[in-house]
């Protein structure tokens, strides 16, 4: 025989308090994984910008001295460039650099890698 409620229940019922939890699960089971994939995107772009303001540094330490490109990220200091790879989680690394070209390398902290050259935009991969 099914019981019901009077005036005075004020109380939930097993079932009522079973739907409750299933359908926070649910929620949960769907926001969580497109948050963990929002952290990786925004991790990808912090690594795009870190290796542009690096580009940017090395363009104008190369207007600066005459033409030729440095190995160094130091040496990009004083060309606006500030390493940030222990709050980013980025490595930047200038893979190669001569008097006329030069290949720059990011590994973002989930790991892809991007790069940029002279004469090129910013593109996923590592320099040759």
């Amino acid at each position: 025989m099914a019981r019901t409620r009077s005036a005075n229940d004020d109380a939930f019922t097993l079932i009522e308090l079973l739907v409750v939890v299933l359908v926070i699960g649910l929620l949960s089971a769907i926001a969580i994984p497109l948050y963990l994939g929002q952290q990786a995107q925004a991790k990808d772009a912090q690594a795009i910008s870190d290796l542009g303001l690096a580009q940017n540094a090395l363009l104008l330490y190369s207007t600066a001295n005459e033409g030729g490109f440095t190995t160094s990220l130091d040496d990009l200091a004083d060309y606006g460039y500030a390493n940030s790879e222990a709050v980013t989680g980025t490595r930047i690394d200038i893979v190669s650099a001569d008097d006329r070209t030069f290949c720059i390398e990011a590994v973002s902290s989930t790991g892809t890698s991007f790069r940029v050259a002279n004469g090129t935009g910013i593109v996923p991969g590592v320099c040759p």
